[in-house]
Formats: structure tokens, sequence, C-alpha cells
């Protein structure tokens, strides 16, 4: 398992159960994804994929500083994105990824789920608009987001601007629908 640091974009490989504690995460794929070449020699760094990384990278940054402030050991310096983390180039490092994604979702401290279709809150968009669009999001039309739903401990939703929509226990009614 190939796991992208939080600070400093770096990867490294981890073997068997000998990882260290990591954040997985869930989106939908755009044009422009950040691959683990380009991650690796920091190219491409103005594409949405990038973006994505970045924003994934600052809100792990961003838990592990409440964290630390609240004397929880709980942090984790890693993060497994699926765009970069593993070499599409590679066929067999692909059907090892796919084999194992179900175990690694399982495995994380959490999941953050980012809903780039679901807008931010603002003074006219409320929480009742969130959810809505979070209930009709392109998200929950992907064939891998069941496992992405189900074998992680916490999955955290976020829109498009990295706002916390919930959590999977606390959407249980919205999700269900």
């Amino acid at each position: 398992m190939r796991l992208l640091n939080v600070h400093d974009y770096s990867f490294r490989d981890f073997h068997g159960d000998n990882t260290e504690p990591y954040v997985i995460t869930s989106h939908r794929w755009s044009n422009d994804e950040a691959t683990y070449k380009d991650v690796r020699k920091q190219r491409n760094t103005a594409s949405v994929g990038w973006a994505k990384i970045k924003g994934f990278c600052e809100q792990v940054r961003h838990t592990n500083d409440i964290l630390q402030n609240l004397n929880d050991s709980t942090v984790s310096d890693w993060l497994w994105i699926d765009t970069a983390c593993i070499d599409a180039t590679s066929a067999a490092e692909v059907q090892e990824s796919i084999n194992s994604m179900f175990r690694w979702y399982h495995d994380s401290i959490e999941c953050h789920a980012y809903l780039a279709d679901v807008l931010p809150f603002s003074a006219t968009r409320g929480r009742a608009e969130v959810l809505g669009d979070f209930a009709e999001s392109e998200w929950f039309q992907r064939g891998w987001t069941l496992q992405e739903l189900l074998a992680p401990r916490t999955v955290i939703f976020f829109t498009q601007n990295w706002e916390v929509i919930g959590h999977k226990c606390s959407q249980c009614d919205t999700t269900s629908s």
C-alpha cells in the first residue's frame, strides 16, 4: 500500500499490516486528476486533481491540529487517494489495489468523501439546501461508493468548498433515500 504524506506530498510504501494510521478518500474522478507520476514529480500542480489532493491533505492536517489540542493521539500524517497512490500504468498494481480496496477502507482511521457537486453553505443556502444537494450527489451514482460508505468506521462528507456536511451516521436518513 502506497500512502501520501499530508505535509510534504511524498510517498511511502507499506507492506502487510505494517502501515501507519491513515485517512482514506472517496471522490468522483474528474478529467484532470493528478496521477501517481504527477504527484511524485510535483508536476501539473495547478490541475483540479492536485487541488483536490491538497484539500484532502489540508483537512487531515486540520483534524490533526484539533486532535492534538484535545490530547488525542489518533492523528495521521498519511493519506490514501486512488488517483495518486496507485500507479495506473502498472496492471499488477491496479489489480492488487482493487483486490485490497475493501480492507484498505476498513482499516483506515476515517474516510473523507469529497462531493464536488454539493454547493457550499451560504447566507442564502442553509442546511436544507445543502442536504438536498447531498442526497442528489453524483457520488451516490458510483459503483465503488457502497464499499467506501460501508467499510470505514467513519465517513465525513465535504462540500465542494471543503465544508463538513456531516458523517455517515448523521446522514443515515438522507443516504437511505
